[in-house]
Order: structure tokens, then sequence, then C-alpha cells
């Protein structure tokens, strides 16, 4: 029989066993460069959003309609037409053939169900209009959006609809991005901004999206971080001498990013930056390897037809 001392040894012995095993399956995972990231970063793109209110009007069908639906850019930008191109002089950026419209002038998703905020709202707004006739006025409307889209910097597209009543108005908010539609007093985390009956991907039908200097065009939103691409400056000058391409991943709620793989020009030298474990974390193999090689492409396009001025 074990004295009451080596019973003591004995069971520590074991809790040092435990333990150890512990530490070392700890370290096994620590290893690998996702593990942290994925700790940190547990909201999935599928539970962007709150959903739809019961008691909204047509809730039922338009559940239905956002069903299928899914933001991203990404898509349209790997199509082969689609290209960018630098003005250095006015220091903006155009992607070029980026929307796409049907006969009737009527926005084109990829694949019928991927886009980004203001296409995935002019398409649910096409599908809305026979719900809601004489009774409610439609209208979409610019918001800033606290976790991907926050204020000054928000650029962000809903549908507002206001349902008239003989005592006063009913105003219901429905956001295509995350899937939400209810009473607007439930978004108290959004500020809203201008209002039209119309976007200009309805009336002007442009198939170019242009921005400023070191502004983001999005691409998609991965676990609790927005993806978008980038033209840059180079220590304050762009030219055909300094700029640079970038793919940016920003965390929900933050202003700044970090570049996951980008080239750039910098005194006439090409340079290359890559974070391969953020890229991999936020991106399935295929689809960086395509956005990579889609970045070199533009990139050396840009290079060429400034050589060409």
């Amino acid at each position: 029989m074990d004295s009451p001392g080596l019973k003591r040894l004995k069971r520590q012995l074991w809790i040092l066993r435990a333990a150890c095993l512990l530490l070392a399956v700890l370290l096994v995972a620590a290893s690998s460069d996702n593990f942290w990231l994925g700790i940190s970063n547990y909201i999935r793109e599928n539970s962007l959003g709150n959903g739809v209110d019961e008691n909204a009007p047509f809730h039922k069908e338009i559940k239905k309609i956002l069903k299928p639906l899914k933001y991203s850019g990404l898509k349209r930008l790997l199509r082969p037409d689609v290209w960018v191109s630098a003005d250095f002089k006015q220091k903006k950026w155009t992607l070029h053939n980026v929307h796409r419209y049907d006969d009737q002038g009527r926005v084109v998703l990829e694949e019928g169900r991927y886009g980004v905020c203001q296409e995935l709202a002019a398409y649910v707004y096409d599908q809305i209009q026979p719900l809601f006739k004489d009774r409610y006025d439609i209208r979409f409307v610019s918001v800033a959006e606290s976790g991907f889209f926050p204020y000054p910097q928000g650029s962000h597209m809903g549908i507002c609809i206001v349902q008239r009543r003989m005592f006063g108005e009913k105003v219901y908010f429905l956001d295509p991005t995350y899937h939400r539609y209810g009473d607007i007093d439930a978004f108290n985390e959004y500020l809203f901004f201008d209002a039209a009956h119309h976007l200009t991907l309805q009336t002007e039908h442009n198939a170019d999206v242009t921005a400023v200097v070191n502004g983001v065009t999005p691409l998609v939103i991965r676990e609790n971080y927005i993806i978008g691409l980038s033209m840059e400056a180079v220590a304050d000058r762009f030219d055909k001498n300094n700029f640079t391409l970038s793919v940016i991943a920003t965390r929900k709620y933050r202003y700044t990013g970090r570049h996951i793989f980008a080239l750039k020009m910098a005194d006439g030298k090409k340079y290359e930056i890559e974070d391969e474990g953020m890229a991999h974390f936020l991106l399935n193999g295929e689809e960086y390897g395509r956005l990579r090689g889609k970045i070199q492409e533009m990139f050396d396009k840009i290079v060429s037809d400034a050589g060409a001025l």
C-alpha cells in the first residue's frame, strides 16, 4: 500500500505530465501563422448582420431576395476585361469595366449574386419595386457604418423605405450588404447622409470607378476584415516613378490597414511587399493566386502606359 507521501508524489507527477501535454499542444498550434489571427477574428462573413425584422412589410419576400446575395467585388476585379489606369496629373486612378448592365440598363451582379454595396442596392431596388407601390416611398441612402465603413470616410449604400400612413410615416431601412432590414431606429450604429431616388449606376450606366490617390475600393469582407484595392503615393509623390498598387486588409472598427500584397515603384525601382500569412488567412489559395497575378498584370500595364506617354 502506498504511503500518503508517495500518493501525493504520484498526483503531482500526473498533473505535471498533463501540463506538459497541454503546453506541447499549444506550442504546435501557435506555430501556425494563423493561430492568433484565428483566436481574435471569430466573426465570419456569413454573420455580418442582425437579420430581417419579421414585423417589417414584405419581410418574407425581401428575405428571399437577400438570401443568395454576397458582398464581393473580387470576382468582378478578376475578370479579364477589367483593368486599371492612373492619372498622375489629377492624382486619381480608375478601375475600368467593373460595372455591367443588361439590355434594360439594370445592374448585373457577378454570377447573379456577387456585388459591392451600390451594386447590391441597385439590384435589390429593382427587385422590391413591384412590392412597394403607391403607399411607400423608396430611396437610396448614403451612410457611414461603424464597423467597416466608419465616418468620415464612410461610403456605404442602403435603401430607405417610407410607409405613408394616415397619422404620420413609418421608416424602414434595408441594407443588402449585411442582409438587414427593419425599423430604422434599430440601426443606431449607422450615420445617415444624402437620400436619392436613383444612383448614378442607374442613370449614367458608367462602367468605370474613379478614386483619388490613397483611396481604397472595397473588394470583399472576410474574417472580420475588409479587403480593398488601393493606389497610393510614395513619400507624398504620385507619378510614374512613385506609386504603389496594393491589396489592403483593414480590421473591423479600424481606420488603417496592412498590405497583403503590393507592388511599389519608388524612384523608378520596383519593389514587392507581401504578407503571406495574412493573405492565406483571408483568401483561399486559388483566390490569392489569381488576385496576385491580376495586381502584377495591372501594375505592368500602368508602367507600360506611363512609358508610352
